[in-house]
């Protein structure tokens, strides 16, 4: 469970920066007078998910983040329905669509990040754990084989799997981060310039 959690989290931030790049991409093939804007709007979007992501420790900063990112989404929302009734063209709806996409990704990590192991699996698995450890160390104390392995390194091999569990499952708490190099990625490309390219 903590690996598929995981997986899907760090596979969502590389969807997240190609909507994102789409989306910068079809903005130049806006009307002259929401292009630029929304290119910024992109820009400034893609440094609010890093600083949220740096600050996510704090949940003050990781509220104001997401505040801000949905203040973003709902001002490119609205280039895409004003380029929309200036210039309906299939251009047009392929720039609203990637926004979408980009809105409905957002949508999925904020999801992503809150689905967490339950609180009962967590409290069978200690026991379990616990159990395991205790029966271990009674058994070989009641044949008079006590040996350091019953005796700690046993429990402690448990211990690092739990706190491994729990780092893969608390991105935000833990030393196992997910790598937003493709974030960071983009960011670099903005800031080159609208022809620059990330490869």
């Amino acid at each position: 469970m903590a690996v598929e959690r995981y997986s899907v989290r760090r596979d969502l931030v590389v969807k997240e920066a190609n909507a994102i790049e789409t989306t910068w991409l079809r903005a130049g093939l806006l009307p002259e007078a929401h292009r630029d804007e929304a290119r910024r709007l992109l820009s400034d979007f893609v440094d609010v998910r890093l600083r949220a992501h740096t600050l996510a420790r704090d949940p003050i900063q990781l509220i104001e983040g997401l505040r801000r990112s949905a203040e973003i989404e709902s001002k490119l929302w609205q280039h895409a329905e004003a380029s929309a009734s200036e210039a309906p063209t299939a251009v047009t709806a392929t720039f609203i669509a990637t926004v979408n996409q980009l809105i409905d990704t957002d949508a999925e990590r904020v999801a992503a990040a809150r689905n967490q192991i339950p609180a009962g699996v967590w409290l069978i698995l200690t026991a379990v754990a616990g159990i395991s450890c205790w029966t271990s160390a009674y058994a070989a104390g009641y044949d008079g084989v006590r040996s350091f392995f019953t005796s700690a390194l046993l429990p402690l091999t448990v211990i690092i799997v739990l706190l491994l569990i729990f780092d893969l499952t608390h991105e935000r708490q833990g030393i196992i981060g997910i790598s937003q190099q493709p974030l960071v990625d983009l960011q670099t490309l903005f800031r080159s310039g609208p022809h620059a390219r990330r490869w």
